[in-house]
C-alpha cells in the first residue's frame, strides 16, 4: 500500500526548513538522479542525518544553487533532467 503524503500544518507563507532528496531536486529543477550526482560531486550540500532521515537545509541548497557559475552549468550536459 502506498504511503500517503502528510498534509502540512504549516501556513503557505512558511516554507519548510528541511527538504527530502526528491523535494530538494524538485526545488532546483532537476531529477533525483542528477540531484544525487550533484551532491556526490560536492556541487550541492550534503544531507543532515537525523536518525534514519537524510534532509537538506533549504537555505544551503539555495546558497549552493546561487553560487553555481555559468561554467559549472555549461559543463553539465544533463541539466535538462527536470523532475
Amino acid at each position: 500500500m502506498a504511503k500517503r503524503a502528510r498534509k502540512s500544518t504549516l501556513p503557505d507563507s512558511l516554507p519548510p526548513l528541511a527538504l527530502s532528496a526528491s523535494q530538494a531536486a524538485e526545488y532546483i529543477g532537476v531529477g533525483l538522479t542528477l540531484w544525487n550526482e550533484l551532491v556526490a560531486d560536492g556541487i550541492m550540500p550534503p544531507a543532515k542525518q537525523i536518525r534514519s532521515r537524510r534532509l537538506w537545509d533549504r537555505r544551503a541548497v539555495e546558497q549552493a544553487f546561487a553560487l553555481l557559475s555559468e561554467s559549472d552549468i555549461a559543463a553539465r550536459s544533463d541539466w535538462d533532467d527536470v523532475a
